[in-house]
């Protein structure tokens, strides 16, 4: 492939014949190696630029058309019978003209060629002299640009771009010549300091070719004006001159009359060294068709290498190549290259009537217009030549010096052309030499792996015979060397090192080192923040916090989060918005540059639903009276989400907090409003996963009348009879609470308190408003005598202590009790406990479980056998049982190889090492251990990997916990957790096959069981059901079914199961 690095140069055969000298060689060295700097010499030191090009041939390979604009209209393109290209130095212009509007139109390739242009710029009419334009070429001639015009059968006319072409021209005729009758086509050249326009005469009685030489400028007045005789030219159709080895040749196409129509004609004119010879030789090479769409429109001749060419299209599109060898002198070789179905107009006349070619570096590309063609469009298209396979540093070099230096890559033969200009660009020289690179063995290497703390890998592609190398020679740069064939490396700093290949044969010719530069990055280290609450349908921000690179524009970022079918985005922070509940993985992949260093970061993160937020008041919004706020919110999903923070705001209206610490944050708490107003009361919830939500609400709050009331007494032994009186005259209705559960509605009520106890009575006298300021009253019932009376309350692990909470419910001190602990449901013990425990009062009791013991107890059962050295009055509260390790599967997740099981402590000891058994279905089964601290109420993911092929065609994906702390889990109904990968019923395996007396069934149940039922039916040859069975204790996953074959007579059977309208049928032989 040819590497372009160099500014494009332009080589005028496109539009201006070249003017040639073939000379001599190079100064190339005899012994010329791969890999190594070659030193090129120009034969002359005294042009003004030099144009080598090191990989020539293009011309004699395939062809291949793009369509550049295909729907250009009448007044963008009409006609189009004459284009050529042209390049300023620093862009490429194409300019054509429009037969049938008069106009000129000008192309903008920008600095290449092979880009497609924007639309064409019409650049009028210039001086109103365009009548039926035909070709044109334009040309560099001082600091200005020139353009030359022909008008059909008519005047010639010279634009004066001025220093730009981008200028709009002025135009100028060309005085009537007589030699000039009636011109079809002109084409112009350079010979050193002077210019010619050569025009062919479009006419059946002066077919011949004439010469304007104008001298040093073509603004010339006076042309000297040279005429050749007779030639066997009918109609002049297009005209063409180069110089080759000082030799001129002029190549014209015409049209022949006969008596069978019209045929083109093909004549090359040999004018030997001056193109004033008046007689020169003709050789005609007229094609042998007969058909008139066979009008060689254009006949381009170009010199690639050492091999001469010339290019002519017909009216119809077709492409020929004529190819001369190393001499325009022989005779041609002639391919037809057929119209690549792209080029070719609308028929005879407005067909394809304009063909330019133009070399840019060392790329050759042709041009042509499809004239309305589809009609009413005109079409660009672009004629490519495939490239030779050149492996060398330049393809092509363009400079002020005439010493350069290049490097060809591969052994093989090449030729190289050189093409000497002046300040104008007008070729003044074309030399050709060939030079021949050979070697044993031809060194190059790859390297993968640039980054710093990966392994370099040198991947060694030298070309040859390894038995001629005794020894390969690696230089990595930072001192170190390596002889092995394809070594690795590893550097220790970031940085830019070169690296050194040389092979080392016996005959130590063309030993020469490839190197390769290196770049050894640092790895960035990927990280990233979430910003927003993890709830579903709630935008959340993951930001980009990634370290150790410096940002660029070739920077990437990947993210990847496995919700549903997977989120993929490429921006540094994007947004995500998670559909559902459930636990995620989110995985930050960061690139420092194209082809750079990459770093991966995840986060295993669990979304929660957004709690559902509500409150009511216990009782009618009045001040004065301790109200209780009542918490309705709200939370369920699939990963356990629960409300575990509230925060209330009172709107300032709180008058009385004493009864609660920090009312403001309890799930329901009690305060009481002071002043009659409307406020804002606002409840924010808070799950456990952090997700939070808030509900105002304005509650507009009445003040009510003073409650007064008398009691009879307010203490004595139970049971009491008090007689309470209201004192409140203005009340319309009364409330009493008498503190045990009872109430009336009766002014003076009286009640009787049976219960030992302290009660306190709350009095609410009712004003016309429903509110009142309520008056509260506490009354004591003494027990007639002493009451032994305790609660057990809870226990709890902590460590390796058992913690009991008890109280006190009687009226007298306890000072001893006994327990029997039951743990694990088999180790039974006798505890005691002495000290004191006053009446109605609350205590904690430990008692030590045995070192390591806490973590392993899993069901704990306490019951109180003795108060005191006797029996409890009350024994209904002295028993309590309860699980104390319960580990939950909440959720199993696989996204491509990797899986994410979501595991919840729901008891009350910490989990620190779980076991857990990975069903990958078809009886593939594996095990992990999982290690950390769970506390009470929390939950974590457990990420692994599979084998990619251990999930190929599987069912399901299951996994249990088998072990909790290394013992057994109180509660083993919620250990399993599955993903299916199927959401059909399956029978996985039935054994033994052939069956005695049993067979063991293994199935598959997804885990959205929309059907619960399972039949088995057992089918004998004959069709009859010989056995019939419902599966019961379903579960998703895998599930396993003893059946009993005894008494069943031998024979083929076949097992029918049946699930909803799902039917599956195994044949099994019984014995």
């Amino acid at each position: 492939m040819k590497n372009y690095q160099f500014i494009f140069f332009l080589i005028f055969a496109c539009f201006l014949s070249f003017n040639i000298t073939y000379g001599q060689g190079f100064q190339i060295p005899n012994d010329t190696c791969p890999n190594v700097p070659i030193t090129f010499t120009s034969p002359v030191s005294t042009a003004n630029t030099y144009d080598w090009d090191f990989c020539t041939g293009d011309l004699a390979l395939s062809l291949s058309t793009n369509t550049l604009l295909s729907t250009l209209n009448k007044t963008q393109a009409n006609r189009v019978e004459g284009m050529t290209t042209v390049f300023d130095g620093t862009n490429w212009y194409g300019f054509y003209t429009n037969r049938e509007n008069n106009t000129l139109s000008r192309l903008s390739f920008g600095t290449n060629l092979a880009s497609t242009p924007p639309f064409p710029i019409n650049l009028g009419n210039p001086g109103g002299l365009l009548a039926l334009p035909r070709s044109i070429k334009i040309f560099k001639e001082g600091n200005n640009w020139y353009g030359i015009v022909l008008n059909l059968a008519s005047r010639i006319v010279i634009l004066d771009f001025g220093t730009s072409l981008t200028s709009t021209p002025t135009a100028s005729l060309v005085p009537v010549y007589t030699e000039v009758t009636v011109p079809a086509d002109v084409d112009v050249v350079r010979d050193g300091t002077n210019t010619y326009v050569i025009a062919v005469n479009y006419s059946g009685t002066a077919s011949n070719v004439v010469i304007l030489d104008y001298g040093s400028s073509i603004t010339n007045p006076t042309p000297t004006i040279t005429a050749t005789g007779g030639l066997p030219l009918q109609e002049g159709y297009s005209v063409r001159a180069i110089k080759d080895n000082n030799q001129w040749h002029v190549f014209a196409t015409s049209i022949v009359l006969g008596v069978t129509g019209r045929k083109p004609q093909f004549l090359v004119l040999d004018f030997g060294s001056s193109l004033h010879n008046t007689s020169p030789t003709v050789r005609d090479y007229t094609p042998t068709q007969a058909n008139n769409d066979d009008d060689l429109n254009e006949m381009v001749p170009l010199i690639d290498g050492n091999h001469r060419f010339s290019f002519a299209l017909t009216i119809t599109g077709d492409l020929y190549r004529y190819s001369y060898g190393n001499s325009f002198t022989n005779t041609p070789k002639i391919d037809s290259l057929g119209n690549f179905g792209s080029i070719g107009g609308g028929g005879v006349n407005i067909g394809s009537a304009s063909l330019t070619f133009s070399k840019q570096n060392s790329r050759w590309y042709g041009f042509t217009f499809n004239s309305n063609s589809p009609s009413p469009n005109s079409q660009l298209v672009r004629i490519n030549f495939e490239e030779v396979g050149c492996n060398l540093s330049d393809a092509s070099i363009t400079g002020s010096q005439p010493t350069v230096q290049n490097t060809f890559i591969d052994a093989n033969k090449f030729r190289v052309s050189l093409t000497t200009r002046n300040a104008d660009g007008v070729a003044l020289g074309y030399f050709v030499d060939s030079l021949t690179t050979d070697a044993n063995i031809i060194p190059s290497f790859v390297v993968t792996n640039n980054c710093l703390g990966e392994t370099v890998v040198l991947t060694n592609k030298s070309i040859g015979n390894d038995s001629d190398v005794l020894t390969w020679e690696w230089s990595f740069g930072d001192g170190s060397t390596s002889n092995n064939k394809s070594p690795t490396h590893t550097y220790t700093q970031p940085g830019k090192y070169t690296i050194s290949l040389t092979p080392r044969t016996a005959s130590g010719l063309c030993d020469n080192a490839f190197t390769q530069e290196v770049n050894i990055r640092t790895v960035p280290k990927a990280s990233f923040t979430i910003n927003g609450d993890l709830a579903a349908n709630n935008a959340v921000t993951l930001t980009n916090t990634s370290t150790n690179f410096t940002k660029n524009v070739n920077t990437t970022f990947q993210w990847i989060v496995n919700d549903g079918v997977g989120f993929r985005y490429f921006n540094e922070n994007p947004s995500h918005t998670f559909s559902q509940p459930g636990n995620y993985i989110i995985i930050l992949s960061v690139t420092d540059t194209i082809g750079g260093c990459t770093s991966v970061a995840s986060q295993e993160v669990t979304v929660g639903a957004m709690p559902e937020v509500g409150f009511r008041l216990d009782q009618q919004a009045c001040t004065q009276n301790l109200i209780t706020l009542i918490d309705t919110s709200k939370v369920s999903d699939a990963v356990g989400s629960k409300i575990v923070k509230y925060q209330w705001n009172f709107g300032g209206g709180v008058a009385d907090q004493s009864l609660s610490a920090q009312p403001d944050t309890l799930p329901n708490p009690m305060v009481t409003f002071g002043f009659a107003t409307t406020y804002e009361v606002t409840l924010t919830v808070t799950t456990n996963l952090g997700v939070s939500n808030t509900l105002k609400k304005l509650i507009t709050f009445q003040e009510g009348i003073t409650s007064q009331m008398l009691a009879s007494t307010t203490s004595g032994d139970a049971p009491l009879l008090v007689n309470f009186t209201s004192q409140s005259s203005d009340a319309v209705s009364h409330l009493w609470d008498f503190g045990d559960g009872s109430t009336s509605t009766a002014s003076n009520p009286s009640h009787t308190y049976t219960n030992p106890g302290i009660y306190t009575v709350t009095y609410k006298a009712l004003g016309p408003n429903g509110c009142s300021i309520p008056k509260i009253q506490q009354i004591i019932a003494s027990a007639p005598n002493d009451v032994l009376e305790i609660g057990l309350n809870d226990f709890n692990i902590v460590g390796d202590q058992l913690q009991v909470s008890v109280t006190n419910n009687g009226n007298t001190p306890v000072t001893g009790l006994s327990f029997r602990r039951i743990v694990n449901q088999t180790d039974t013990l006798n505890l005691s406990w002495t000290g004191v425990i006053n009446s109605l009062t609350n205590e904690t009791l430990t008692f030590d479980l045995g070192a390591g013991q806490g973590d392993i107890t899993w069901h704990v059962c306490l019951d109180i056998l003795t108060v005191n050295n006797t029996q409890d009055s009350k024994t209904t509260n002295n028993r309590l049982c309860k699980n104390t390790i319960d580990a939950q599967v909440s959720s199993v997740i696989v996204q491509d190889n990797q899986y994410l099981i979501t595991v919840r402590n729901n008891a009350v000891v910490p989990l620190k090492k779980l076991t857990i058994k990975l069903d990958v279905g078809n009886n593939q089964f594996t095990e992990t251990t999982w290690a950390g601290v769970l506390n009470p109420s929390q939950q974590t993911n457990i990420l692994g990997t599979l084998v990619t092929d251990q999930l190929q065609g599987v069912p399901y994906f299951c996994a249990t916990i088998t072990q909790v702390n290394d013992t057994t889990d109180a509660n083993t109904q919620n250990n399993l957790g599955c993903q299916d990968f199927s959401n059909d019923f399956q029978i996985l395996t039935i054994s033994p096959n052939p069956a005695i007396d049993f067979i063991n069934i293994e199935y598959f149940l997804p885990q959205n069981q929309d059907q619960d039922v399972v039949q088995l039916q057992l089918i004998n040859s004959s069709g009859k059901v010989r056995g019939r069975v419902q599966l019961l204790n379903l579960s998703p996953g895998r599930n396993t079914y003893r059946y009993s074959t005894s008494g069943i007579a031998s024979g083929v059977y076949h097992l029918m199961f049946i699930r909803g309208n799902r039917t599956i049928v195994e044949k099994v032989v019984i014995k």
